[in-house]
């Protein structure tokens, strides 16, 4: 939670895009158009990123046979959110290292 994310630009992002695509230049519509692709495979890798080191951090912690299913998966989802739209709240200042 106090790192910041590729999926936390989503939204603004997609905002951006749908915005310049009404522009009536294809040129424009074409480099937004490759600019979003890049993203969503930047996002994609990000998401397993912090869903793999997630995992491998819980399991140090608390070993595999504890390790619940779906954990990677609600890391990853997590890290797609805005900050401020986090549920539960992050408890972590932005930046600030875990003493996990």
């Amino acid at each position: 939670d106090s790192r910041f994310s590729a999926g936390e630009f989503l939204m603004p992002a997609l905002v951006i895009s749908l915005l310049l695509t009404f522009v009536q230049n294809a040129a424009i519509q074409q480099v937004v158009m490759v600019v979003l692709y890049v993203f969503l495979i930047l996002l994609v890798f990000n998401a397993v990123m912090i869903g793999r080191g997630a995992k491998k951090h819980l399991i140090e912690r608390f070993g595999a046979d504890r390790l619940e299913a779906g954990i990677v998966r609600y890391a990853a989802m997590r890290s797609a959110q805005s900050r401020f739209l986090r549920m539960p709240k992050p408890m972590v200042k932005r930046g600030d290292k875990s003493q996990l």
